[in-house]
């Protein structure tokens, strides 16, 4: 199964909005979120048009009072806080917003994958049995914009520039 980590939207609507076509039309049945969203407004588009379930966390740039409540309109939209750990198709994940906390979960050696963002720029690095990702950002600041495409069962990950 193939899913889609994204980080750092920053209300950058008209690459999300070509996202969240790719995903759909791959028929993705899962888009995981490594925060900041900034203003509601993107979430709201991601839960309200993305036709799979979506995972995803706090960053630094949130609103923090409004975004989690999205779930109690768009049954989807699952918000885990600050940490997310989940299993999807027998593999388990971790998510976070930071890199320092993700290296951290990542050499626990505890999860199969481990995604974050915050810094702005894709990576992607293997500890022991983990695959630790940063998506990039789909706002283009350090670099042009990214999403990662990720198979759960083979392990392969691409970066896609939007």
């Amino acid at each position: 199964m193939q899913i889609i980590v994204l980080s750092d939207i920053h209300d950058s609507m008209v690459n999300l909005k070509q996202v969240v076509s790719d995903a759909n039309i791959m028929k993705i049945p899962h888009i995981v979120f490594c925060g900041d969203f900034c203003s509601p407004i993107p979430a709201k588009f991601l839960a309200s048009e993305f036709e799979g379930e979506i995972h995803a966390v706090f960053g630094n740039s949130e609103d923090r009072n409004t975004t989690p409540t999205l779930s109690e309109n768009f049954p989807n939209f699952h918000h885990y806080g600050d940490i997310a750990k989940f299993d999807l198709e027998g593999k388990k994940i971790a998510v976070v917003h930071y890199p320092d906390q993700a290296e951290a979960l990542a050499k626990s050696g505890a999860f199969d994958f481990v995604f974050s963002g915050h810094t702005h720029k894709h990576s992607l690095q293997e500890m022991g049995k983990t695959i630790w990702v940063n998506p990039g950002d789909l706002m283009g600041f350090k670099e042009n914009p990214h999403y990662a495409l990720v198979d759960l069962e083979t392990r392969e990950v691409k970066f896609i520039q939007v």
